[in-house]
């Protein structure tokens, strides 16, 4: 009999235990006496697994592969975490506007010392010297 098994090429340097199992050897496992006196000898069993070759049973786990949906669903996640934090920050920031409008007014009062800018005196050109008469 025949047959193909189909493999994946990152198995194939693995020895397939699971399909070539042990088999009876060619040796003699009992002497035609001690099988005639009614002895019951289990087969030899001869391992088709070559030297040094890892048996698939052994072979050692692999971390589990990701798909690209996967990848795209988390990715997509954390936009959205990241997004909802930008709003978040966003409307701490325009509540705390909103506050310090209600208690500092709207109009313009002049600078506040320690809060807005210092505002600075220029004297570069006085108005007398803009006289056109001379």
């Amino acid at each position: 009999i025949s047959f193909i098994l189909p493999r994946a090429d990152h198995l194939k340097k693995f020895f397939m235990d699971d399909v070539y199992v042990p088999t009876r050897s060619r040796a003699v496992s009992q002497e035609v006496d001690g099988w005639l006196s009614g002895a019951n000898v289990a087969p030899a069993l001869e391992d088709l697994k070559p030297e040094g070759v890892t048996p698939l049973s052994e072979k050692p786990v692999e971390a589990p592969k990701v798909s690209k949906a996967q990848i795209t669903r988390q990715q997509i996640a954390e936009t959205a975490k990241e997004d909802k934090r930008n709003v978040e920050s966003f409307n701490r920031l325009q509540a705390m506007a909103v506050q310090r409008s209600k208690y500092q007014g709207v109009g313009s009062k002049g600078a506040v010392k320690g809060v807005d800018a210092a505002t600075e005196e220029s004297n570069d050109v006085s108005d007398s010297e803009w006289d056109d008469d001379e």
